[in-house]
């Protein structure tokens, strides 16, 4: 499928679909987008620093980045803030996002987003257990009762209430806490095991080692054979797709290597280019880009 949304999933547990052409425009005007979360208020500024491809001077290199907006000091949004300084780019666009909220089983909407899971701080109806002959059991169930409806996503709640083409993008990444089990969105979600950061981290720069060990022969398809023996097919896919989706604005990987990519589910949160993701600093330009795009090319034909 081809992705028409970058999907921010804010710590309050609402979720942000930016349409691409939204921060597209932005980068080609070498400008900011900033996203406003209308339940939070949290505030990530999103842009990219461009530089000359490496093959091809004549065309734009975009590597991307995002932030918090102003982590640490109080500020001022005035007209200074599209025109930009010699410190910070301009911004072209600002989004205030009420994003999508997500009903949990408690009947009320989540209030938090961490690891994965999305939960809410309701709080349980304790005279129910106010009782002097109140068991053990009892109190364990009850207990076991409130964990789980508070960190339980009401799926067919939230797909009645989230327009179609969303809910066909949030099923192509893999979020712990969205269970498309038993929906028409469950064919888009089938994954059996996603690796962590690290892990797809630690296999990147694995990668890296093969090619350059393999890249004076000049043979991608000897090298892409070289990295599927060493982690096998399905973990060679999550890693590129991974890596595509953090370089999704890099116009090198193209066509139906795109395509292909984009139908392989990825973790959400790891394909953010933010602080404290490790993939992000596994290497990703190790490779260049358009070398990755002829790997994929013979990733694309070993998998058919």
């Amino acid at each position: 499928m081809s992705r028409k949304y970058d999907i921010r999933i804010c710590k309050c547990g609402r979720i942000h679909a930016i349409p691409d052409e939204k921060i597209e425009k932005a980068l080609e005007a070498d400008k900011n987008f900033l996203l406003i979360c209308a339940g939070c208020g949290n505030a990530i500024l999103i842009g990219a620093d461009i530089s000359p491809d490496w093959d091809d001077p004549s065309k734009d290199c975009y590597e991307m980045y995002s932030r918090n907006f102003s982590p640490y000091e109080n500020i001022i949004i005035n007209e200074d803030i599209f025109t930009g300084n010699e410190n910070e780019k301009a911004v072209g666009e600002i989004l205030y996002s009420h994003g999508f909220k997500v009903p949990m089983k408690t009947g009320q909407y989540a209030t938090d987003f961490f690891n994965g899971r999305f939960s809410d701080r309701w709080y349980p109806d304790f005279y129910k257990i106010q009782r002097k002959d109140i068991t053990v059991k009892e109190i364990m169930d009850f207990i076991d009762e409130y964990t789980h409806d508070r960190t339980t996503v009401n799926m067919d709640r939230f797909i009645n209430e989230t327009p179609d083409d969303i809910l066909k993008e949030l099923s192509s990444y893999w979020i712990e806490g969205l269970n498309w089990s038993g929906t028409k969105y469950e064919k888009i979600s089938e994954v059996l095991f996603m690796m962590n950061a690290k892990e797809i981290a630690d296999i990147w720069k694995e990668v890296v080692k093969i090619y350059n060990d393999t890249r004076e022969i000049n043979l991608p398809e000897k090298t892409m054979s070289e990295i599927i023996r060493k982690f096998g097919l399905e973990k060679t896919k999550e890693v590129f797709a991974t890596v595509a989706a953090i370089k999704k604005h890099d116009g090198r990987i193209y066509g139906k290597n795109r395509e292909y990519m984009n139908s392989i589910p990825v973790d959400s949160e790891i394909v953010e280019w933010r602080s404290g993701n490790p993939v992000v600093y596994a290497g990703l330009d190790d490779i260049h880009t358009t070398h990755i795009n002829q790997l994929i090319t013979e990733l694309r034909k070993l998998d058919n």
